[in-house]
């Protein structure tokens, strides 16, 4: 999301100030914003402890999918239960640093992996490239048009909380963030819910 989604929003939020300077840390970890590790972060699940303002931006949807090759090669399947005999790629289990990013078993049970990467954009250029059937974001398989959706009836929502320590939430330079961001965020609901092709 942060690459794909929030890079380009914010290079025209930083057009439009330009006395802002952002840094965009787009990578699976968390942080601590009472040691002021950043001044916004947004999570997949809404934060437990800590002086914190958090408030829902949005909603997302996952699927199944697969290139155009796996499918020619290996056969699309029709049911939940023919995916044990496929090739899946995951995240990496001892990797993983929240639950919501464990979906693959929701979807099958013991889940028998070929290809594994902490990276989501990793794992769907894998998929791009026919190494097997991934759990993807709908926006970013949408980019790809020989990337295939995969059981289309199994989707899986996610959401994503922003938080914001509250002894910064009222400094200009984070509410015009936040703001903005969470403008951009929901201005894309379609995209962000439903895929952006056709097949």
């Amino acid at each position: 999301m942060g690459a794909i989604l929030l890079a380009p929003a914010l290079a025209t939020l930083t057009a439009h100030h330009p006395a802002l300077s952002i840094q965009l840390i787009a990578m699976p970890r968390l942080f601590n914003l009472t040691n002021r590790e950043a001044d916004i972060t947004i999570t997949l699940t809404l934060p437990q402890r800590g002086r914190l303002v958090s408030r829902r931006v949005s909603d997302y949807a996952l699927g199944l999918f697969a290139s155009e090759t796996y499918l020619r090669d290996r056969g699309t399947p029709a049911h939940k239960d023919d995916l044990k005999s496929h090739q899946m790629i995951n995240y990496i289990d001892d990797l993983l640093f929240t639950s919501e990013l464990n979906y693959l078993d929701e979807v099958v049970d013991s889940p028998s992996t070929s290809f594994n990467s902490s990276s989501i954009v990793a794992q769907m250029f894998a998929v791009k490239s026919g190494a097997g059937i991934a759990i993807l974001p709908y926006f970013m398989a949408s980019l790809y048009p020989d990337i295939r959706p995969v059981l289309p009836e199994i989707k899986i929502l996610r959401s994503w909380w922003m938080n914001i320590h509250e002894e910064q939430k009222d400094l200009a330079r984070i509410r015009v963030v936040a703001d903005y961001v969470h403008q951009e965020l929901n201005s894309k609901q379609e995209t962000l819910h439903e895929l952006q092709k056709s097949g």
